[in-house]
């Protein structure tokens, strides 16, 4: 099958994520999310505003690529070119993944009952041979958890909040 290449500029850990995952090159069609995050990203004829600032940001931080294989006929589908705002949002989405992964790896029993958070932590990025301090620091992974941690307790706490109501007279 004939393949239109991509390269997506990424973080090194989530390269070596994604190639664990979904092997390397990534061939990509709907029956896989990041196939389907990735197709309708492409797709779609939004642009989002990024503000300048956030794209320098957070392209300086993409130090690797990964390659992504389209098949042909999902070129009629997609743009022509990538924006710097895709290839933010894109990162985003597989960032946030990740994050998603690492939670429920720490929730559930795939950490040894006993295992400090620590020790979890090495045990999931020892998965996806992932190397603390040479793709990405402790501190900047136990506080994406603690974001997403956050983020989930913000999400369920506005749903078990009152609904109000007004009294009528």
């Amino acid at each position: 099958m004939n393949h239109f290449k991509l390269t997506l500029p990424v973080k090194p850990y989530i390269r070596k994520y994604l190639a664990v995952l979904y092997g390397d090159p990534i061939i990509i069609n709907l029956n896989t999310d990041i196939g389907f995050a990735v197709l309708n990203a492409l797709a779609s004829r939004m642009e989002f505003k990024i503000s300048k600032g956030n794209i320098d940001l957070f392209q300086n931080r993409f130090t690797d690529e990964i390659e992504l294989r389209i098949p042909l006929h999902y070129i009629s589908l997609t743009k022509k070119d990538v924006s710097s705002n895709t290839i933010v949002l894109l990162n985003r989405y597989l960032e946030y993944q990740f994050d998603r992964e690492l939670k429920i790896h720490l929730a559930t029993s795939k950490v040894p009952y006993g295992t400090t958070v620590k020790k979890g932590i090495e045990l999931f990025l020892s998965i996806y041979d992932i190397e603390i301090d040479v793709d990405i620091t402790y501190e900047a992974i136990t506080k994406a958890n603690w974001r997403h941690n956050k983020n989930l307790s913000e999400k369920f706490s506005r749903s078990l909040s009152e609904v109000k109501t007004k009294a009528v007279a």
